[in-house]
This record gives C-alpha cells, sequence and structure tokens, in this order.
C-alpha cells in the first residue's frame, strides 16, 4: 500500500524570498486519514519509491496523479514519453556514489566491485553502475509508468559548436579514463540488456537529440494516436539548457541535491515545469531563456555572454524590450550604463549573436536519422524480448541483488498492462496495477 506525500520548500526567484517553513505531511499509511505527523516520520514510512517535488507538488504511486496548488497538472495518458540525459545520470552517479564507496572503502583504491578478468588485481568499481542503476529505475517507477523510454547520450565527435567557437566547454576537466573506459560502455550494456531505446547521434549533443525527439512527439503526434489523449514529456536532466524545451506537455525531472531532507532512499527528483521557470524569472516564458543566456552567458559551457551583463540584468532587459534583437536594436536608450556600453559596441553585439548560437538547442534532426523505424516502434518501454535474462544475468555478475525484485515488478507491471513489444497492444488505463 502506498501513500501520498507532500512537502514544500522556500522558493529561489530572482528577488530571493523568505525562509520557508516545514510543513505537515499527511501519511495515507495511517489507521485514519485525520492522523498527521511530522515530515521526517513520514520519509520512515514504508512508502515505496515516491517522487518528491518542488513547491507544493504531490505524487502518488496508486493513482499517478501530480499537483501543484490544488490542480492537476498531469493527465493519466498512456502516452508518457521519458527522456533521459545519460551523460548527466552517468556524471551524477560516478561523482556521487564512487567517491563514497572509495571512503566508505577506507580511501583505498576502488569501492566495491568485480574482478575486470578472471584471477586479474585490476578491479572494476561497480558502484557507479550501481548508482546509475538506482536512479534510472526511480524515473521508470513514477507513475504513471511511461510507455516510452529514450536513454540519450552526448556524441564524442566535435558539435558545430565548437565549429563556431574553438573556446566550447573547453574550461572542463578530462574525462577520468575509467570512467571513459569502464563504466559508460558497461552503462550502455545495461541499458541494452534492458532493451531500452539508447541515441546517440554523431556531431550532436544529447541536448539537441533530446529536443528533436520532443519536437517530433509533438508536432507529428507520433506517441499520441488520438488527438485528444495528452501527451506528457518528461525530461530527466539537471541541465538548465532543457529550459528552453518547457511547454504545456514538456517538464524536467532534475535530480535533488545531495543531503535535502525530502529525498527518499536518497534519491529524487523535482519537478521544474513551465508555470516554476516563470516564477524564478520574473513571468517569462521558457523560450527566453536563449536570449537570457545570450546576453548572461553560460560559465558551464564557456559560453562568453556579454561582458557585465548577469542573469538578473538580463531577465529585466527581456522584460523591457521582449527579446535579444529589440534589445540590441534599443541598446542606446538603456538606463543602465554597463550594459548600454556593453551592447553598444561591435564586441557586445557580436558575443550576444554568437553566444544565442550556441545556447540554441538544434531540435531539428529528422526522423530518420533519430529511429530506425519510428517514434512508437522504437522507444516502446517493454519486457525484454528475451525475458530479462540478460540484464539479471548481469545483475547476478555485479552483485546487485537489491536491483532484482524492483525490475521485475516493472516488467509484471507492464505485462498486466497489456504493453506488447510490437506496439500493436496499448495500455488500457493510465492507472498503476501495483
Amino acid at each position: 500500500m502506498r501513500g501520498v506525500v507532500f512537502g514544500w520548500w522556500p522558493l529561489r526567484g530572482l528577488s530571493g524570498a523568505g525562509k520557508g517553513t516545514r510543513r505537515h505531511v499527511q501519511n495515507r499509511l495511517c489507521p485514519t486519514p485525520t492522523t498527521r505527523t511530522s515530515f521526517s516520520d513520514a520519509l520512515r514510512c514504508p512508502i515505496g519509491n515516491q517522487l518528491i517535488c518542488r513547491r507544493r507538488f504531490a505524487i502518488s504511486s496508486t493513482t499517478a496523479s501530480l499537483k501543484q496548488d490544488g490542480a492537476s497538472t498531469t493527465s493519466t495518458s498512456k502516452n508518457r514519453i521519458l527522456l533521459v540525459d545519460g551523460n548527466a545520470l552517468v556524471y551524477r552517479a560516478y561523482w556521487g556514489y564512487h567517491y563514497i564507496s572509495l571512503n566508505n572503502a577506507g580511501g583505498g583504491q576502488h569501492g566495491p566491485g568485480i574482478e575486470k578478468e578472471p584471477g586479474s588485481p585490476e578491479v572494476v568499481d561497480t558502484s557507479s553502475l550501481f548508482g546509475f542503476l538506482r536512479m534510472l529505475l526511480v524515473l521508470l517507477e513514477i507513475r504513471p509508468v511511461p510507455k516510452y523510454v529514450s536513454i540519450v547520450f552526448d556524441s564524442r565527435q566535435k558539435t558545430f559548436r565548437h565549429q563556431i567557437y574553438e573556446e566550447y566547454k573547453n574550461n572542463r576537466q578530462p574525462t577520468p579514463d575509467d570512467l571513459r573506459e569502464e563504466v559508460f560502455p558497461r552503462v550502455k550494456d545495461l541499458v541494452r540488456a534492458m532493451q531500452l531505446n539508447m541515441i546517440e547521434v554523431p556531431g550532436y549533443e544529447a541536448d539537441d537529440v533530446i529536443g528533436s525527439i520532443c519536437r517530433s512527439a509533438l508536432d507529428q503526434r507520433a506517441a499520441c494516436l488520438d488527438a485528444k489523449d495528452y501527451c506528457q514529456i518528461d525530461l530527466a536532466t539537471p541541465d538548465k539548457d532543457f529550459f528552453q524545451l518547457l511547454g504545456p506537455e514538456v517538464r524536467m525531472l532534475r535530480p535533488q541535491k545531495k543531503n535535502r531532507e525530502s529525498s527518499v532512499n536518497g534519491i529524487a527528483y523535482d519537478v521544474y515545469s513551465e508555470r516554476t521557470f516563470a516564477e524564478d524569472f520574473g513571468g517569462l516564458s521558457p523560450q527566453k531563456f536563449i536570449d537570457i543566456q545570450a546576453l548572461a552567458g553560460d560559465s558551464a559551457d564557456n559560453v562568453p555572454g556579454v561582458r557585465g551583463i548577469g542573469p538578473k540584468t538580463a531577465v529585466k532587459l527581456l522584460l523591457e524590450y521582449e527579446n535579444l534583437q529589440s534589445i540590441i536594436e534599443n541598446a542606446s536608450s538603456i538606463k543602465g550604463k554597463v550594459a548600454r556600453n556593453a551592447l553598444t559596441s561591435e564586441e557586445g553585439v557580436s558575443l550576444a549573436n554568437l553566444s544565442r548560437r550556441l545556447v540554441e538547442l538544434d531540435c531539428t534532426i529528422p526522423d530518420d536519422v533519430l529511429f530506425q523505424d519510428d517514434l512508437e516502434r522504437d522507444l516502446l518501454f517493454a519486457r525484454p524480448s528475451d525475458g530479462g535474462q540478460e540484464l539479471l544475468n548481469l545483475f547476478e555478475e555485479y552483485e546487485f541483488k537489491t536491483l532484482v525484485p524492483r525490475v521485475e515488478a516493472l516488467w509484471s507491471e507492464i505485462d498486466a498492462s497489456g504493453v506488447a513489444r510490437d506496439g500493436e497492444a496499448a495500455l488500457s488505463s493510465g492507472e498503476s496495477s501495483v
């Protein structure tokens, strides 16, 4: 039996917010619906994997309903699409689970792992693999269980962004050898064993691929056979570059930062929607985030932006002039001296236009590049054709015994809902079968 958890955290908009107070939690596992308990006590209840969300959100594993401020923001649609930023999850697992395991191992060379080769002194640390799977399974267990799933990875080749700006992302540290040579290949082996769709397009970042899949799903309604069916697209990523894709049918599931009290079993995701974005960015629409970054830059990707202009100034300018082009055309009338001088200079205009090209996602990758057949058939989430035996064998090799009942429960739920590998059968209802 599962329950509903309510939580609230202070808003962190541009104007700042005062300290929030911890709200009480209604625990429906309690004998009577009027019983109330503290937030920390509720998290100790055996409620299973829940989605704990920003602000006043709630999710129920039994009804698959997501609410904000009392109004439902998610349908029980059978057309839920889950797109996972594979690189982001792998890096998060590596830098989190890997180093936690090293500390727990007393500072040794590795944490829990297996021999690289039989009898070899070299050991492959499996904690990163375990962390990736735990985070992925939480995403797959959110109700309603997604009908379509894709794990998207960055191409190792340089992209068009490197061609127009050689300094793009050159401020990042090189990928550790063990992460590149051991973790990534083994993660991909696990994804293949689950027979989840996995996409990597040469010359494109995962951001562009995910944006193109969103475009395909929304424009062509590939996953929404009936126009009246609601299509929910969840983007599992912490990357703020995806803000520009937010809309009525697109939201982000952002991994919570560590040590958050709201996490269940150490893993939880914040729901970030177009409404959340508007609250954080002065009422602007998510599409304006491209112009915000064009002006303010992005240190994470080494996008220069315009000197002297930060996110707050960028938002103020966009609220007054609507878009980047209008700001440039009216630069001489800008009140702030620093911003006015920067945007009336040739260098400032050039940097703003360059930065915009770098931060705007390319959502034009054609379907015949994205899919072998089409979205519906390629991304369909179903029990593997071998019954899951290859994955269970890998779990046994890596000693991931605790994950076995979770994947089997997911497969059983999918089987009960009537989803077939060929895609001919559809979910008969949006309700969970467990």
